[in-house]
């Protein structure tokens, strides 16, 4: 009996020893496969391994949900948009830069010619005395100093000291006669005569042709300044007086 007692007693030990081991086993291989399917550190995830469902951003909008912004995108399609209206108004206000340059050009110009024609020359109004020619027939449609054409049956006349477009009467001192004239050309040039007339003019006063030439006195009317105003002459007051 007490044999079995020890044999029982023994058996026991052996069986809590095998227990023992056998929980000591399972716990490791449960360690041991919680480790192989654990991630390691740095390793990608498992394809299984389930990801958060986030809401992609819709690219076909340009616009974003907060009023007034506009993404790049959107920007530069903005910009290309409005590059032809930005070249067409850049071209506009070169044109009109050029335009107004070429009037200020202009401008300064005819100002300068008005003064340059007016330079030298005599605005006092006062008569003068001298010998008087005519043009001949052969210098009709010749372009005259103000630009215009000689016509042989106008009132065109030259003179060298008056500015252009000075009307002025030339009265023939041998008979009397007057006619009034327009200076529109420069000459002449010959010792001793003011002016040259048409062969109308000429006629008028009793120039005999034969003669060419004949002692008038030239009295202006009006005398164009340098700012396009008019200056009477001294023979505008006895003009009106005589009418």
């Amino acid at each position: 009996m007490l044999g079995n007692l020890r044999f029982n007693r023994l058996a026991g030990w052996v069986m809590v020893a095998l227990m023992g081991s056998g929980a000591i086993a399972f716990s490791a291989g449960a360690h041991a496969a919680a480790r192989q399917h654990a991630p390691r550190h740095g390793a990608a995830a498992p394809a299984h391994a389930h990801k958060p469902n986030r809401a992609k951003p819709n690219k076909a909008k340009s616009i974003s949900a907060r009023p007034g912004r506009i993404k790049p995108s959107g920007l530069a399609h903005a910009s290309r948009a409005s590059q032809p209206v930005k070249a067409a108004a850049k071209s506009v206000r070169s044109l009109h830069a050029k335009k107004a340059s070429a009037g200020a050009k202009a401008s300064r110009v005819a100002k300068a010619s008005r003064g340059a024609a007016h330079a030298g020359q005599d605005l006092s109004g006062h008569k003068r005395v001298g010998k008087a020619s005519f043009y001949a027939s052969k210098l009709e449609g010749r372009k005259m100093a103000d630009g215009t054409r000689m016509r042989l049956h106008d009132d065109n006349a030259a003179s060298k000291t008056l500015p252009l477009g000075t009307t002025a009467r030339v009265t023939n001192l041998e008979n009397g006669k007057s006619a009034k004239v327009t200076i529109q050309d420069r000459g002449p040039y010959a010792k001793g005569r003011i002016v040259d007339l048409s062969p109308a003019t000429a006629r008028k006063i009793g120039l005999d042709p034969r003669d060419g030439v004949a002692t008038v006195q030239v009295e202006p009317l009006t005398l164009p300044k340098a700012d396009g105003s008019a200056k009477e002459g001294n023979a505008a007051g006895k003009s009106a007086s005589s009418r």
